[in-house]
């Protein structure tokens, strides 16, 4: 897993979110990425924050002689397009 690196006066943030960590060096603490993200989404949820997920995903077909498999490809940032609206 990708690692989150932390020096002391963050490790706070660990404590609060009951995040296993290790002291890799004197003053300096890591804790795995994806177990911390999801910890700090979970808290903001929990606080009440509402999240609007902007992520889209397209199938992409890739054509290799006689088998197409098919792959997801995320195309993000996207914003959502509305129809345009008449005034009458």
């Amino acid at each position: 897993m990708n690692k989150v690196t932390l020096p002391r006066l963050r490790r706070r943030v660990l404590r609060e979110l009951a995040t296993p960590y290790t002291e890799a060096t004197a003053g300096l603490f890591v804790a795995d990425g994806p177990h911390v993200c999801s910890k700090l989404i979970a808290a903001a949820c929990d606080g009440g924050v509402k999240v609007a997920n902007m992520t889209i995903f397209d199938d992409v077909v890739l054509r290799e002689g006689k088998q197409s498999p098919r792959a997801p490809l995320s195309t993000g940032h996207r914003l959502p397009r509305f129809p345009e609206r008449s005034h009458a």
